[in-house]
């Protein structure tokens, strides 16, 4: 989330290697006439426009090779792109004010907005935003996040006059639409009325506001803007308030207007805390998270109070508020409410929790806490003893249809042009049902019958025929009262088990349903449990060394501690194949849920004990699928378990790995880096990894024949760390020769970080790079006569950054890249 603004100090907005918008948009052109004669027009064409564009607005993600197909599509998505639109195409918007920034010297009456937008929609984000004519796309910046699936758009834009629609932020409004999921704001009190009076003509769903000071007339605009939007949640950091009885009237005022309330920093704390709590539930709030970042606002007698009355306040509650004093880590159950009281004791390798007083439904257990980046971690044993499988289940859960989630306007189109298949759409779901027995029963337009010949009897083929129309139809229910309850055959038993047990790869989630609709299905999925299956359920692995880690120092030297990213789409079937895989390992893992949709499973293995070889062959079968996205490797300080490591993870298919090294390299320790480096060599070998990070902080000989042999493995080589060039001239290593070397074998994607690089092997590089013969991506920290030069040569472009800061500006990477035309938006992977 675009919560903190400090995450972004390193976002580059200007360089073309990194996004510059303008090498996007310069080869689209948007006209209103084209000229339909051109090309020949494909079937799709032949649809209605209307039903056209309203695909457009279920497949936005393919408007721009919509564009390409012929004119008349083009100027049909011209069409689509112009006009106001109906989805949510931006998620997130973070502004600052010039307060909250690191260049503090900037002016005020500025601010600089990051823009969260899914992949799906940034293909439509990008073409409004040169369709309604914003200058600045010279100057924003796009960054492409693969796990959340968005890309961060930023830019710098002068605070705008409120209704002056010739600044840039009206056209940039224009171009984000007006639905946005969650605005985050990061500004003065002075800037909250103009900021707020800029968001009126949008519809925002969620709103985090961070201010230091607040006064009365910022929580008079506040409430003012959480009247105008409807807002339903509602994220506040407060340093410094107003009064405590003002803050008192200001949180119940607050009450009646939102359901989600959420609010940190160093408010006051003299106010009557337990009463007004009390009195916020009985208005239309039931989420409260209230965090002071100092005190305990609590008393013992407050929490008592607390819990005696917010089970019976006559709704179902989700309340947490920091509280240490005298909790022992007691839990209980009062009318459907879990009432815990986290210990602040620290656990012996447990991660730590938060100190806090909790009282929530048991129906909304699962619900995370806003701005929480982890709501509980839970021992997987619990969330197994949970599961409860039937034989004879009393309801079958629905099978969602992809087409259930169309708008009925845009499924009448489809059944009346392709009428052929209602009959088996009907059999799809019940609510497909439903709407076929309601279009049946329409006026249509459509002609069915092509003639009618009138008889006086019917010949022995007519009967035959006549006959056969029962048995045809006499399967089908139409229930004249729409009943959506009513269960119905499960149509996956009929099917092949081969085809039901591809099905099962393509819809994981559904997985542990599917599982207790009946004993055929149920036996099928412990079969698919059981066997090997092609999809990958884990994204992201994390080793590191527990050993030598501050948090567990406690540990045996040979344990690892292991992070596994699995989406929550998958979060099911991992689990479950654990499961039925290893029942030890289920008791060792806990489970951190995130908000991204991503969670967390952490798990302590020993890597050189063979005795315990087991649980970790286990692991990996697991996972499933033939790759994993990238394994990161930190904290890597003793060898031996480095290089156990190294054969560990030969077991996994991985795409990219990054490593940190530590101190191997130091030369009292010769041996050991010669032996961690050719373990992970061989490593690479096996896993045919594309993409490798290393974190160096001194290089040597024996490390640059390292560099050599790694180009022949992958594609794509990172290397960040500090003095590598200062050391490698000390062992006479010429980079110019050796990165020309590197090119020359499989690698064709270099990035080196934190370095410098000489001015003569500079010249060496832009003059014999771009006809080494393939399309390379190269780039350099190069601090020595950097004039901000851009060249282009044999298709590569040369860019040289200015290393000169300029006021009003965003620092710049001072570096030489050398990429090659059609690779200006690939952006190297990085392990941190």
């Amino acid at each position: 989330m675009l919560h903190h603004p400090e995450d972004f100090l390193d976002f580059e907005m200007e360089p073309p290697q990194h996004g510059k918008l303008t090498s996007l948009f310069a080869s689209v052109s948007i006209t209103n006439t084209p000229d339909t004669n051109m090309g020949i027009p494909p079937n799709f064409e032949s649809l209605p426009p209307e039903l056209i564009l309203n695909i457009f607005e279920f497949v936005p993600e393919a408007i721009c090779e919509f564009r390409r197909t012929s004119q008349a599509l083009k100027a049909l998505a011209d069409e689509f792109v112009q006009k106001r639109p109906t989805i949510c195409i931006v998620n997130e918007i973070n502004i600052n004010d010039h307060y909250y920034r690191y260049d503090d010297k900037e002016a005020p009456g500025s601010m600089r907005i990051w823009m969260e937008v899914p992949i799906r929609t940034a293909s439509l984000f990008e073409l409004r935003v040169k369709s309604c004519g914003v200058n600045q796309t010279a100057k924003m910046g796009r960054n492409v996040n693969e796990i959340r699936g968005a890309i961060t758009y930023g830019v710098s834009l002068k605070m705008p006059v409120a209704n002056d629609p010739n600044t840039e932020w009206e056209r940039l409004a224009e171009s984000i639409g007006f639905m946005i999921e969650e605005v985050a704001l990061s500004i003065h009190e002075t800037d909250l009325a103009t900021i707020f009076s800029l968001l009126t003509k949008f519809q925002i769903e969620k709103l985090n506001l961070d201010i230091d000071k607040f006064s009365e007339i910022g929580t008079s605009a506040l409430l003012e803007t959480v009247k105008h939007h409807k807002l339903e949640w509602l994220a506040l950091r407060m340093t410094e308030t107003a009064t405590a009885p003002y803050l008192a009237e200001f949180l119940l005022e607050l009450s009646t207007h939102v359901r989600s309330l959420h609010i940190r920093g160093y408010f006051a704390i003299n106010a009557q805390w337990a009463p007004l709590i009390i009195e916020m539930f009985s208005k239309k709030l039931d989420t409260l998270y209230m965090n002071h970042w100092r005190d305990q606002i609590l008393s013992r007698e407050d929490a008592d109070r607390l819990i005696a009355h917010l089970p019976f306040i006559g709704k179902k509650v989700w309340f947490k508020v920091g509280f240490a004093l005298n909790t022992i880590g007691r839990s209980n159950k009062i009318n459907g409410h879990i009432i815990h009281e986290t210990c602040p004791a620290r656990k012996t390798n447990k991660p730590a929790k938060d100190r806090a007083l909790s009282i929530i439904h048991k129906s909304r257990l699962k619900e995370v806490s806003p701005q929480m980046e982890t709501e509980h971690d839970v021992q997987l044993s619990a969330v197994f003893e949970s599961i409860i499988i039937t034989q004879r289940p009393h309801k079958t859960p629905t099978i969602m249809s992809p087409f259930e989630n169309l708008p009925p306007e845009l499924m009448r189109n489809i059944f009346q042009y392709a009428p052929e298949a209602m009959f088996e759409l009907k059999l799809t779901s019940l609510a497909l049902n439903a709407r076929v027995y309601q279009y049946v029963h329409e006026r249509t337009t459509y002609q069915l019958v092509d003639n009618i010949s009138m008889l006086g009897r019917f010949n022995v083929y007519d009967k035959k025929k006549v006959n056969q129309l029962p048995t045809n139809f006499e399967s089908i229910f139409i229930s004249d009262d729409h009943d959506t309850s009513a269960e119905k055959p499960n149509i996956f038993e009929i099917l092949p088990n081969e085809l039901v047990l591809t099905i099962f790869e393509y819809v994981p989630e559904a997985v542990c349903h599917l599982r207790l609709t009946s004993r055929l299905l149920r036996r099928l999925v412990d079969e698919f449990l059981r066997q090997h299956i092609t999809i990958p359920l884990v994204r992201h692995i994390d080793i590191s060394d527990s050993f030598n880690s501050t948090d567990y120092s406690e540990n045996e030297s040979g344990t690892l501690r292991l992070r596994l990213d699995v989406s929550v789409r998958m979060a099911s079937l991992f689990e479950l194949r654990i499961k039925f895989r290893s029942p030890s390992l289920r008791s060792r893992m806990t489970r951190w849920v995130r908000v991204s949709q991503i969670n967390n499973y952490h798990l302590e293995v020993p890597v050189t004990n063979t005795a315990n070889t087991a649980d970790w062959d286990c692991l990996i079968a697991s996972m499933g699928g033939s790759s994993v996205k990238k394994v990161l490797i930190t904290n890597a300080r003793d060898e031996t378990d480095f290089a156990t490591l190294c054969k560990r993870i030969g077991q996994i298919r991985f795409d990219e790995l990054f490593v940190d090294i530590g101190d191997f390299t130091e030369a009292k320790r010769f041996q050991s880096r010669q032996r961690c480096s050719e373990a992970l060599l061989e490593s690479l070998q096996v896993t045919n990894a594309e993409s490798l990070s290393l974190s160096l902080y001194k290089l040597t000989a024996s490390s640059v024949k390292f560099l050599r042999e790694s180009a022949s493995l992958v594609r794509s080589l990172h290397i960040h760390g500090d003095y590598i060039f200062f050391m490698a001239s000390n062992y006479g290593v010429e980079w110019a020769p050796l990165i020309m070397e590197m090119f020359s074998r499989r690698l064709d994607m270099l990035y080196l970080a934190d370095h410098d690089l000489l001015p003569a092997d500079a010249h060496i590089l832009v003059a014999r790079l771009p006809f080494i013969g393939k399309k390379i991506w190269f780039k350099v920290t190069f601090t020595q006569n950097s004039i901000g030069r851009s060249n282009k040569i044999n298709g590569h472009v040369i860019h040289v950054t200015c290393p000169i800061w300029r006021p009003n500006k965003p620092r710049k990477e001072r570096a030489l890249s050398i990429i090659h035309k059609s690779r200006l938006k690939e952006v190297l992977p990085r392990g941190y």
